[in-house]
């Protein structure tokens, strides 16, 4: 029998400050760092589509989409991840990498497909 490997916690500021350099985008969960895969061109051009959209629609509000980097955090799951999509408005403006307070984040479509 195998011993389990140790997993060192990671805190939510070293996180952060981590994403800022790092080439690979990581999600966290809880203290622990996971890397993102890569994606599709039909993955990419889906999403142009749907933020273009989401543009025109939202022009001359107050909430914008943003996509590829911006992070949402969950803080009562102690989580960020990145969609794919996410729609900030102005109340949202306490970080200028993540959101907290999303209006729309494209990793919900995906739950309500499956």
């Amino acid at each position: 029998m195998g011993i389990p490997k140790l997993r060192l916690k990671v805190s939510v500021q070293d996180y952060l400050e981590s994403e800022k350099i790092n080439q690979v985008k990581h999600e966290y969960l809880d203290g622990e760092v996971y890397a993102m895969a890569g994606t599709s061109k039909s993955h990419n051009r889906i999403i142009k589509t749907l933020l273009n959209k989401l543009s025109d629609h939202l022009r001359g509000s107050d909430c914008e989409p943003f996509f590829v980097n911006i992070k949402v955090r969950v803080e009562k799951l102690n989580r960020f991840y990145y969609p794919d999509i996410v729609i900030v408005c102005d109340e949202d403006n306490e970080d200028e990498y993540y959101a907290v307070k999303p209006k729309l984040s494209s990793k919900f479509f995906r739950q309500a497909l499956h």
